[in-house]
């Protein structure tokens, strides 16, 4: 039965709206997230990292061997 006297087909469409209002403001703060994560990343690395230690070839198992020059 339909709550305050509303059809259930509207009930579903408005459900399906909400889902989509939400699994959007999940991706915005996904987004967010990825950018502030990059955003830290690369402070860290150039605050962090010395320069000569970026231009040296690094170990295939080190730490650093993710960054990109």
């Amino acid at each position: 039965m339909a709550a305050k006297g509303q059809p259930v087909n509207v009930q579903k469409e408005q459900v399906n709206m909400q889902k989509e209002q939400m699994f959007g403001l999940a991706e915005k703060e996904m987004e967010y997230r990825v950018d502030l994560f990059n955003r830290l990343t690369q402070t860290c690395f150039s605050k962090c990292i010395e320069k000569s230690a970026r231009k040296a070839a690094p170990h295939p198992y080190s730490v650093y061997s993710f960054v990109i020059a």
